[in-house]
């Protein structure tokens, strides 16, 4: 009887455990900084008149992450520094231009990005670079989108193992030539545990939907743009330290690319990007 009975307290127990609710949020002293790597593969498929055309590009991006303040509300301000980056193009045009993409993405090096965020990952105020970047890179130096990918959004309340929470919010993104909009809707899920190195991390899935839509001028063309898709992906919490330890983002999207002016067209379009982020 009494085995029974103890059975039962440790079932009861472990139970309790498994279902006991924690809080998610980041940490920060200002005398830490941190190294990420952010690999980031793009591969696009575009018709035009009947051709197949086929791009892939490749940033490897090596950075360094200091924390500038915490704040007693528990915001913090952070930046980024672009330490080295490494790029990779294929497809039709591409040589021709590649060796002026490589110098202007060398621009970046060194370059720091600020951001405010509050201990749930939310972004209240971000430094806008995107007048340095060329727009044939956009996808891939959303720095915005990139850099909220390590500071993914957690919720103000207590989660457990299983539980779910849903992120709303809006992207706007411009340049001198083009001007466009990207709203993501964002599910993570707390799966569960899992031991790195010694340390234990927290297991979250991301799964979700994007929308764009803007306007593109080039060579006295108008191009709108509109298409979703879907996210997934998964990362690492270090709940102990409150840091974004490493994950995957991918967003595949199909998209739809209406050309007016000298002559009008219109182009179907699908892209694939995977983000790869590892602490260093």
């Amino acid at each position: 009887m009494y085995k029974k009975v103890a059975g039962i307290f440790l079932s009861l127990l472990l139970l309790g455990g498994c279902s006991s609710s924690m809080k998610l949020a980041y940490k920060a002293s200002t005398a830490e900084t941190r190294s990420y790597k952010m690999d980031v593969n793009l591969d696009q498929n575009m018709e035009m008149m009947g051709n197949e055309i086929n791009i892939t590009m490749q940033v490897v991006n090596f950075l360094t992450q200091r924390f500038n303040s915490v704040n007693e509300n528990g915001t913090m301000d952070v930046s980024f520094v672009y330490d080295s980056l490494k790029f990779d193009a294929t497809g039709p045009r591409i040589e021709s231009v590649k060796d002026e993409l490589e110098q202007q993405i060398n621009k970046l090096r060194g370059i720091e990005i600020d951001f405010k965020i509050d201990d749930n990952g939310k972004i209240l105020e971000f430094t806008q670079v995107d007048s340095l970047i060329p727009d044939q890179l956009r996808n891939l130096f959303n720095a915005r989108q990139n850099f909220g990918t390590i500071f993914p959004r957690f919720p103000a309340n207590k989660v457990k193992i299983g539980d779910s929470w849903d992120v709303e919010e809006s992207m706007p993104v411009k340049s001198r030539f083009m001007e466009m909009n990207i709203t993501l809707k964002t599910k993570y899920t707390l799966v569960g545990k899992q031991m790195v190195g010694g340390e234990e991390m927290l297991s979250i899935k991301i799964a979700g939907t994007m929308e764009l839509d803007g306007e593109v001028q080039r060579m006295g063309m108008s191009m709108l743009m509109e298409g979703d898709g879907d996210i997934s992906g998964d990362f690492l919490f270090d709940q102990k330290n409150g840091l974004y330890y490493s994950g995957t983002h991918n967003t595949e999207m199909d998209l739809t690319v209406s050309m007016t002016g000298q002559q009008n067209m219109t182009m179907p379009m699908s892209q694939f990007i995977k983000i790869k982020i590892s602490k260093q």
